[in-house]
Order: structure tokens, then sequence, then C-alpha cells
């Protein structure tokens, strides 16, 4: 191997991409190392942990579990989910909650999603798998086959087309059945991830 000499680079942070990958492209570059600071040590650590504990958890989840014990006020939702500020009233808004008369955020308060009508009063392609989607992840775990039919039905789903939606949904990788009933894959968490990020 040939003889390397160690550069080393301070760039400033609006600009780290392009030079990475200007530095990517060049011949010669036998080894990169990337310092962003003190990460792991002291104040830096918990930073990182918490981060680390925000990206695996969408906002609405952690909200929703939240208000599982009862209604709060979102100084409370933020305590107990342990979130930036505007990642709960972003959940918030997102869920479409709504505050009651003595200030607090409750479940029951959840709008239904209802399922997109095209001309001529049939669903809009899609919308079945969303609805799906959004039950199985505000579900907080598995679902039987029945409740599924249940909760589709209540946004205007034949029990017909509530079975050919699990059918196909288990035939794209969305969702997967256990003996505890149906849960969204981690291909549908990440649709789930995009759509609301």
């Amino acid at each position: 191997m040939a003889k390397t000499f160690s550069v080393k680079l301070e760039i400033e942070e609006i600009a780290l991409g392009t030079v990475l990958r200007k530095l990517h492209d060049m011949p010669g570059i036998a080894r990169l190392d990337l310092d962003f600071g003190e990460g792991g040590k002291g104040a830096g650590k918990e930073k990182l942990q918490q981060a680390a504990a925000e990206m695996g958890t969408r906002p609405e989840d952690a909200v929703l579990k939240a208000l599982a014990g009862g209604p709060m006020k979102s100084r409370d939702l933020i305590n107990a989910t342990g979130l930036r500020d505007h990642r709960v009233y972003y959940a918030i808004g997102k869920l479409g909650l709504k505050k009651n008369d003595q200030g607090f955020y409750q479940v029951e308060a959840l709008p239904k999603p209802a399922v997109s009508r095209g001309p001529g009063g049939r669903a809009v392609a899609g919308a079945g798998p969303a609805v799906l989607r959004v039950a199985l992840s505000s579900a907080g775990g598995p679902l039987q086959r029945k409740e599924i039919t249940r909760i589709l039905a209540g946004h205007g789903m034949s029990e017909r087309s509530v079975s050919g939606v699990i059918d196909r949904a288990k035939r794209d990788g969305l969702i997967k059945g256990s003996k505890d009933g149906y849960v969204l894959t981690a291909k549908a968490e990440k649709m789930n991830g995009e759509a609301h990020g």
C-alpha cells in the first residue's frame, strides 16, 4: 500500500454533504474519518440517547401511548413522551386532537379518517390500505381480523372490501399475521414514517 498522509479539514455544516460527495468521488482517498464532536461523552451522550429514542418512535405513537393513561395537557404530554415541544404539537395536529372544555387532550377526540371516494362512490385506489395502516399503527399492538373489519366498517368499508384489503396487504408485505392478530411490517412502518415526515 502506498504511503498515506493525514489531513484534517474543518467544514461548514451547510457544505458538509457536498464536500463528502466530492471526497468520495476523488481517487486516492484511502480512509475518511468523521468527527462530529464529543457526542459519546458527558452531556453529549444524553443528547445522543434522547435522539436515538426519538428516532425509533413516531411522535403520533408516543402521544397516543401517553394519552392511553387518560387526558393530558400539552405540557404533560411533552413531559410524558420525552419528545421536543414541536414534535408533540406536530403529533397533536397530525392526529387531529382537540382540547376538551378543561383544556386537556384525550384519545376519544380522535377523528375517523374516512375512505376517500371517487366519482360513482367507489373508493379511491390506496384508500383502504391507508386506513388499514392507520388502524394498525394507532392500535399499538396486534388486531384480530374481526376487530380490523369492525374498525374499517366504521370508515365506510364493506366486509368483502376489508377482506380484499387485508389479503392484498399481506401479499404486498405490509402486514403479517401472528397468533395474536395482524401487525404492520417494517415496510409499512417506513411508509407511515414517510407519510408523516
